[in-house]
Formats: structure tokens, C-alpha cells, sequence
């Protein structure tokens, strides 16, 4: 994966030594969304990348996103950024 190695871990390093991750941030309170963000998450440590799962008050989730916007964002099934 360009530029990136297996670590000791399992999961993707870089040649500094930093993982391979990201945080996937969903709105509290939302089973449903947490519960697929959960098993997104296992099923990526498991090919090598770390996913924090976060949940955020919906209100300034969607505050963040109209400020400064997201790398990437999901809407009913949908992806956009």
C-alpha cells in the first residue's frame, strides 16, 4: 500500500513509524450508524487500518461540516465530500 508497511501489529506504518488511521465520527444517540461504524471499523483493522470510531452531538457535527467541512461524509448510503 504505497508507502506504507506492516507494522509489529498488523497495521500499516509509515516509514516514520506513524499508523495508518483515521476517525470515523457519527452522530451519539445514533444505534444504528454506531453499530455500522463498529464493524467498519473491525473489518479495517483486520486488513491493516486503524478507524476510531466517534460520536459527536449531531448539532455540531453538522456545525463542523458547514465550517470548515469534512474530508468525507455519509448520507443515507451516500458519499460525498
Amino acid at each position: 500500500m504505497g508507502g506504507y508497511k506492516l507494522g509489529k501489529d498488523g497495521l500499516f506504518v509509515d516509514s516514520k513509524g506513524n499508523k495508518l488511521s483515521f476517525e470515523l465520527i457519527v452522530p451519539a444517540g445514533w444505534t444504528d450508524w454506531i453499530a455500522v461504524s463498529q464493524v467498519l471499523s473491525s473489518q479495517l483493522k483486520q486488513i491493516g487500518i486503524d478507524a476510531l470510531v466517534s460520536q459527536v452531538d449531531f448539532g455540531l457535527l453538522s456545525r463542523e461540516n458547514q465550517k470548515q467541512g469534512l474530508r468525507a461524509s455519509c448520507k443515507l448510503g451516500k458519499l460525498w465530500n
